[in-house]
C-alpha cells in the first residue's frame, strides 16, 4: 500500500480540493467548532540544535507529506473539504528555555487553544535549548490521530539528522476510504448550515477561541512515570498473569478511580480505549484518522481481583476487528450524525451526553528509534481532552521503557494518577 501513495512528483496547486472529509473527520471538524479536540505531543530531545536547523526540519517535514499543506474549508452546499494550500509555511513558535517558561503551561494553552476554519492543521513549538530542547506538537484531530504525532516527530528528527527520505507522501485516505463506503461531496439533506468564523491569519498571533461552550474545558494536567525496570516487571508479570500492560494500566486507573470517587463507586466506570486501526487497514505509518473505540465496564456491585479485571480489558480490546466491525461500530453512527449537516452545539451536547468516565490512549512502546545521529529521543509525553469536562483523559506512552502517563481534565480527579500507579506498584512485590 505505501509505493500507491507514495510520490517524487507531486504538483498540487494552492486552492485544489484534495479530498473530502470523512464522516469521522467531519465529526471532530464539526466538535472543534465549539470546544477544543487538540491533540498535543511533546517530546524532549537531548542534543545540540539550532532553531534554523528546526526551521528547515520542519520544511523538509511538509514538503514530505502533503496533508501538512491542506487547510479545511467549506463550500456552501457542500461537505467540508481538505484544500492545498502549498506555498503556506507552517509557522514555529520559539520559547528559549531560559525564559523559565514551563512546559505544562505551553501544553496547556495549545490543549484550550482550538482550530479554526482555515487554520494549518498543525503547529510547531520549541521550548528551546543550546543542548536540550523540547518540542511541542499540536494538531487538529479532524485530520490526525495520536499514532500520525508520532510518526510526524519521528521524520522532523530524521530531518534534523538529514535521514528524511524524500518521497511524498500524497494525501492519506479518509476512514471511510479505508472502509470502502461511500463519499459524497454533499450531505444527504443540506438545509441552511450556520455561518463559520472566518478563516484566521496563520502569521498573526494564535489566541484560543473560547466561547461559552468551551469556558468550562481548561484542561488541568496531571503526570506521573514508571522507570523502566517497573515498566519491565510490569511487562513481565501482566504476561505471566495472560493480560496485557494496558490491562494492567487500566484496571490501575478504573480501581484508583472508584477508590477516589463517591460518584464512580455508585455507577457504572466506563473506560474508553482508542485503538489504531492500521494493521487492521493494512495503512502502515499513514498519518490520518485511523481509530476506533472499545469499551469495558466495571459496575459498582462487581468487586474483581485486580489481575481479572486486567484480563477482561485485555478480552475487550483484543475483540476480532474487522473492517465491517469497525463500520458499523463507529462510521456507520457518525456518518448519520454528520449526514444532514448537523449543528455543532447538539454534537457537542451529544458528544458530552455520551461521555464515558475514563477515555485511555495508549500509544505503547513507540514504533519509532530514540537515536537520529547525534540526537536522542528522550522521552514523549502525549495529551488531549475529549468527552466531557468530568472525563479523565489519559495519555501513555513509553520511550526506551520510560513510561509517562499523562491526565488531563476540565475537572480532574485528583491523585488519581499516584493512586493508580500505587495500586500497580502493589501488584509487582
Amino acid at each position: 500500500m505505501s509505493d500507491s501513495i507514495t510520490s517524487s512528483r507531486p504538483s498540487i496547486g494552492p486552492g485544489k480540493t484534495l479530498r473530502t472529509l470523512g464522516a469521522l473527520e467531519e465529526y471532530f471538524w464539526l466538535l472543534g467548532q465549539r470546544a477544543a479536540r487538540t491533540l498535543v505531543v511533546a517530546a524532549e530531545v537531548e542534543g545540540v540544535t539550532s532553531v534554523d536547523r528546526w526551521r528547515d526540519a520542519l520544511r523538509a517535514l511538509q514538503a514530505r507529506h502533503t496533508i501538512l499543506s491542506a487547510r479545511i474549508q467549506q463550500t456552501p452546499g457542500f461537505r467540508p473539504a481538505f484544500v492545498s494550500a502549498p506555498d503556506v509555511p507552517l509557522a514555529l513558535n520559539v520559547v528559549p528555555r531560559e525564559s523559565g517558561t514551563r512546559l505544562f503551561e505551553l501544553v496547556s494553552a495549545e490543549l484550550a487553544t482550538r482550530f479554526a476554519p482555515g487554520d494549518a492543521l498543525l503547529r510547531t513549538t520549541l521550548l528551546h535549548g543550546r543542548d536540550r530542547t523540547t518540542l511541542l506538537l499540536a494538531a487538529d484531530h479532524a485530520a490526525f490521530d495520536g499514532a500520525s504525532l508520532m510518526f510526524l516527530i519521528r521524520d522532523l528528527l530524521r530531518a534534523l539528522s538529514g535521514e528524511l527520505p524524500r518521497t511524498v507522501q500524497t494525501m492519506p485516505l479518509s476512514h471511510d476510504q479505508w472502509l470502502g463506503l461511500p463519499v459524497s461531496e454533499r450531505h444527504a439533506s443540506t438545509p441552511a448550515a450556520a455561518p463559520l468564523r472566518a478563516p484566521v491569519d496563520t502569521n498573526g498571533p494564535r489566541a484560543p477561541l473560547m466561547d461559552f461552550a468551551a469556558a468550562d474545558e481548561v484542561p488541568l494536567l496531571q503526570q506521573v512515570w514508571l522507570e523502566p525496570s517497573i515498566t519491565s516487571l510490569l511487562t513481565r508479570r501482566a504476561r505471566a498473569k495472560e493480560a496485557s500492560v494496558h490491562g494492567a494500566l487500566s484496571a490501575a486507573l478504573m480501581l484508583a478511580g472508584r477508590a477516589l470517587s463517591r460518584g464512580w463507586r455508585a455507577s457504572t466506570v466506563r473506560c474508553a480505549s482508542r485503538i489504531d486501526l492500521r494493521d487492521q487497514f493494512a495503512a502502515g505509518e499513514q498519518l490520518g484518522l485511523l481509530e476506533m473505540q472499545r469499551d469495558s465496564t466495571l459496575e459498582p456491585w462487581d468487586t474483581p481481583p485486580f489481575w481479572d479485571l486486567a484480563q477482561a480489558i485485555k478480552q475487550d480490546v483484543d475483540m476480532q476487528r474487522s473492517a465491517a466491525d469497525a463500520a458499523g461500530s463507529l462510521s456507520a453512527p457518525v456518518l448519520d450524525m454528520i449526514s444532514a449537516h448537523s449543528d455543532p452545539q447538539r454534537l457537542l451536547i451529544g458528544s458530552r451526553q455520551r461521555a464515558p468516565m475514563l477515555a485511555i490512549d495508549n500509544y505503547g512502546r513507540l514504533p519509532i528509534a530514540s537515536r537520529y545521529g547525534r540526537l536522542r529521543l528522550r522521552w514523549v509525553t502525549p495529551a488531549t481532552m475529549s468527552g466531557a469536562p468530568h472525563t479523565q483523559t489519559v495519555s501513555i506512552a513509553t520511550v526506551d521503557g520510560l513510561l509517562c502517563m499523562t491526565n488531563v481534565s476540565a475537572e480532574p480527579m485528583p491523585s488519581l494518577l499516584g493512586t493508580a500507579r500505587r495500586l500497580l506498584l502493589a501488584q509487582l512485590d
